[in-house]
């Protein structure tokens, strides 16, 4: 496994306690792999053994201003980039070294590809009688690669739903990533697209391989950060706008094709993600939502047994009706290092949806 060619660019955010378990993960590897920090975090940092990390000779630690929009962010960072390939990686996720040095093989041989991942999988931990027990399920149950030929047709396809797999945390070329994110940095201001305009920069581009090993695991999260009312700033007339014209000019030149035709597919395409979006939002007057209802208008203890039954269902969905697997591809080494990482880490889960809600 040679990652000397690879930066791991991890964005971070008042969640120093992840920051600490991943760079122990990566460093257990003993690679050559860069690792680039991006961080905009308010709390102040007085873990030593953090402190030691990202003093290391392989890591680079950047500081920026806690109220920097992450797009700008990583506009900014990009810069320090200096390897030939690049990947992202948010703070409670694990991307596989294995699965990394597959990625960027693949792209050194496939230059009609512009991106390339594998299966993405999600991890909790809970307590069984003091005892901590990982479980994993695959995430993207029936995803595939985006191999077609134009690239208004891969945008289509991701935009649309079709494709449950996205280019967001797959390996690229470092110059390819430099110029999404500088794209984005200029052109969205706020986090409803800002994972779909930069995926549709990136499938324009090229296409997106899913190579069938496990490539990452993520946090699972039961915590959700906006409601109807945002959605519809997220995603106001004005800002869509703005995507819909600039995505326009990028396919239109993409696709050799004229720029009203261009901008004609980008609205179109657009317009069928807001109404995924809006489709996804949690009815209040569906069955899930009139039995969460009842439960909470119980007096005195209806709130603690609603969140008590939201969690129950979220962990019957989660681990029952979602296909539970484990990782059983995943070589013996990180299997036991991310065993590691997961277990020994003291992480409040407070703390972790408190970072998520304010940022």
């Amino acid at each position: 496994m040679n990652l000397n060619n690879l930066t791991i660019t991890i964005i971070t955010y008042n969640r120093y306690c992840f920051l600490k378990r991943l760079i122990g993960f990566y460093q257990a590897f003993e690679t050559e792999v860069k690792i680039l920090v991006l961080d905009s975090s308010s709390e102040k940092l007085e873990d030593e053994i953090l402190i030691a990390q990202l003093e290391s000779e392989n890591v680079l630690w950047k500081r920026y201003a806690p109220s920097i929009f992450f797009a700008e962010k990583i506009a900014k960072g990009s810069e320090f980039i200096n390897t030939e390939y690049a990947v992202l990686c948010a703070d409670d996720d694990f991307l596989f070294p294995s699965s990394l040095d597959k990625a960027v093989k693949f792209l050194q041989t496939n230059q009609d590809y512009s991106s390339c991942l594998g299966l993405q999988y999600k991890h909790q931990v809970v307590s069984f009688f003091s005892k901590k027990i990982i479980l994993f399920r695959e995430s993207a149950i029936g995803g595939s690669k985006v191999v077609e030929e134009r690239s208004s047709e891969r945008i289509l396809k991701y935009l649309s739903g079709r494709s449950v797999y996205y280019p967001m945390y797959a390996v690229q070329t470092t110059k390819d990533l430099k110029n999404i994110w500088q794209e984005t940095s200029e052109i969205v201001s706020d986090w409803g697209l800002s994972e779909v305009f930069p995926c549709s920069i990136s499938l324009s581009l090229g296409k997106m391989n899913v190579l069938q090993v496990p490539y990452t695991t993520r946090e699972r999260n039961s915590f959700t950060w906006y409601n109807d009312s945002r959605v519809k700033e997220m995603y106001s007339f004005e800002k869509t706008e703005i995507v819909k014209k600039r995505l326009g000019e990028i396919v239109s030149k993409a696709d050799e094709i004229s720029t009203a035709e261009g901008i004609a597919f980008a609205t179109k395409a657009i317009n069928i993600l807001i109404k995924r979006v809006f489709n996804n939002i949690d009815d209040l007057s569906s069955y899930r939502g009139k039995v969460k209802l009842k439960i909470i208008a119980l007096p005195f203890i209806g709130i603690v047994l609603g969140k008590l039954y939201a969690e129950v269902r979220g962990l019957l969905v989660f681990y029952i009706l979602n296909r539970a697997r484990p990782l059983k591809y995943l070589n013996t080494k990180t299997k036991e290092y991310l065993s590691d990482a997961l277990i020994n880490n003291n992480c409040s889960q407070k703390d972790i949806v408190n970072s998520r809600k304010d940022y």
